[in-house]
């Protein structure tokens, strides 16, 4: 279903798949903390399936998010939790993480202040 002609895609129909499950999978996997914020790799896909992504969080789960050009060898983007919605992304996903795959989040959503 993400491969067409040995090249990795997002198909409108990924909007289904995106569950608060699916989203600690692929946070834990290619999710890191960056400063206060969060963000995803999203390297391999083209930046406007990576918009779609965004605009599928948006909708969903009322994320903001952002896209943002790859750094180094890449040539496409990364998709960014904005700071204003990290906590609902944190509470929407925590369920779900592994124990030793909280540091990727900002001390501050972990701590007992939060």
């Amino acid at each position: 279903m993400f491969y067409i002609k040995k090249k990795k895609v997002i198909k409108k129909e990924i909007e289904s798949y995106i569950t608060p499950l699916s989203l600690a999978v692929w946070f834990m996997d290619d999710g890191s903390k960056l400063g206060s914020t969060v963000r995803i790799a999203t390297n391999n896909f083209e930046t406007h399936e990576t918009q779609n992504l965004c605009n599928i969080l948006k909708k969903k789960y009322d994320l903001n998010c952002s896209v943002q050009k790859a750094g180094g060898c890449y040539t496409n983007s990364i998709l960014y939790i904005k700071k204003n919605s990290l906590k609902t992304f944190y509470n929407l996903v925590k369920p779900y993480m592994v124990g030793s795959m909280l540091y990727k989040f900002p001390s501050f959503l972990h701590s007992n202040k939060c």
